[in-house]
C-alpha cells in the first residue's frame, strides 16, 4: 500500500491481514536507525505477525527515507524530525483510518515512532483511537536528572552529531549500530532536543502539546533498557500526557510469563518477548471494546 504525504513523499506500507474478524487495525511505526522489518523478526513469527494472528489488521509502515520509502540518506534523501511529526504520521494514520472504514485504529510506536506519534497527536494532526508506546521517550536534559545518564547521553548526542557532520549522514549501517542511515538535519534536531528541549524547528513546544493527547495510552518499557536508563526519565516525560487512560508497564522476568528481562530493542525483536506482545494485544482489544 502506498501513502502520499502533503509535501509529496511516498511512504510504503506493508499490510498483514488479520486472522478472523479483525478487532481493528494496528499501525506500526519503527524506531530510528531501522525500518519496518524490525517488527517481524523472524519473519512470520515476530511482533507484527503475532498481532495479526491475534485478530489485528496490521499496517507496517516505513517512514520517509527508511526501507521501501526511499531515497535513503546515503542516496541523498533529506528529512527532519519535524517532517515525521507534521507529515508522515498524520498521512499514515488517516490512510489506515480510511482503509478500516470506522473500525478502531491503534498506533503502535517503538522509540522514535512512539514520541513522533505522541507529538503529532498532541498537535491535533491525527486522532487514533489508542496508542501503544514501546521503549519510548525523547532524550532531553530536562527529564534526565541522573548525573551519570546526563554525561552518557550528552556524550552520545555529541558524537552522533560530529560523525554525521563528517559523513554528511549518520553512517549507522557502516558502524553496525543500525540498518538505516539518518540525514544531518534529522540528527541536528535530536541534538537540539537534548540541549534545548523537545520542540519543533519553529519553536512549537511538543512537551506542552502532550496535555492534549486524550486517547488511551499504554507505555511499555523493558527493565533492562539501557538506552532509556533510568526509566524515571521516561515517567517524567509521560507525566505531561493529558490522557486519563494512561498505563505504564515496566516489564521483566516473571511478568506475563517472561523468561528474561527485555532491553530497548529486544522488547520488540526478541521472540522471548512474545508473552508481553500477547498482553499488549489484550490491552488493545479491551481498550477498543470499551470505546464509545
Amino acid at each position: 500500500m502506498e501513502v502520499y504525504t502533503e509535501d509529496g513523499w511516498r511512504l510504503d506500507v506493508q499490510r498483514l491481514p488479520a486472522v478472523g474478524d479483525p478487532h481493528g487495525a494496528a499501525l506500526l511505526l519503527h524506531p530510528m536507525l531501522a525500518d519496518r522489518r524490525i517488527w517481524d523478526r523472524p519473519r512470520g513469527r515476530g511482533f507484527a505477525s503475532t498481532l495479526a494472528s491475534e485478530g489485528w489488521e496490521v499496517f507496517n509502515a516505513d517512514y520517509r527515507g527508511h526501507g521501501a520509502s526511499g531515497p535513503a540518506a546515503r542516496a541523498g534523501g533529506i528529512w527532519t524530525y519535524d517532517d515525521l511529526v507534521l507529515y508522515d504520521t498524520p498521512a499514515l494514520v488517516r490512510a489506515v483510518q480510511a482503509e478500516m472504514g470506522g473500525r478502531p485504529v491503534v498506533v503502535v510506536g517503538h522509540s522514535l515512532g512512539g514520541h513522533v506519534s505522541m507529538a503529532s497527536v498532541g498537535l491535533g494532526n491525527c486522532q487514533p483511537d489508542a496508542m501503544v508506546l514501546l521503549s519510548t521517550s525523547p532524550w532531553t536534559r530536562a527529564f534526565t536528572r541522573s548525573r551519570r545518564a546526563r554525561l552518557l547521553r550528552g556524550f552520545g548526542v555529541e558524537v552522533y552529531l560530529r560523525l554525521t557532520q563528517v559523513f554528511g549522514y549518520a553512517p549507522a549501517a557502516s558502524l553496525h549500530i543500525g540498518t538505516v542511515d539518518e540525514p544531518l538535519p534529522y540528527v541536528e534536531d535530536l541534538y537540539r532536543h537534548w540541549h534545548e528541549g523537545w520542540s519543533s524547528r519553529d519553536g512549537v513546544d511538543w512537551q506542552r502539546a502532550l496535555a492534549d493527547v486524550q486517547c488511551p495510552v499504554l507505555a511499555v518499557y523493558g527493565r533492562a533498557d539501557w538506552v532509556l536508563w533510568p526509566l524515571r526519565s521516561a515517567r517524567r516525560w509521560l507525566a505531561h500526557t493529558g490522557s486519563m487512560a494512561l498505563e505504564v508497564w515496566e516489564v521483566g522476568k516473571g511478568d506475563f510469563g517472561l523468561t528474561y528481562t527485555p532491553g530497548h530493542m529486544p522488547l520488540v525483536i526478541d521472540q522471548r518477548s512474545r508473552p508481553a506482545w500477547l498482553a499488549i494485544s489484550r490491552w488493545m482489544e479491551e481498550t477498543c471494546r470499551s470505546l464509545p
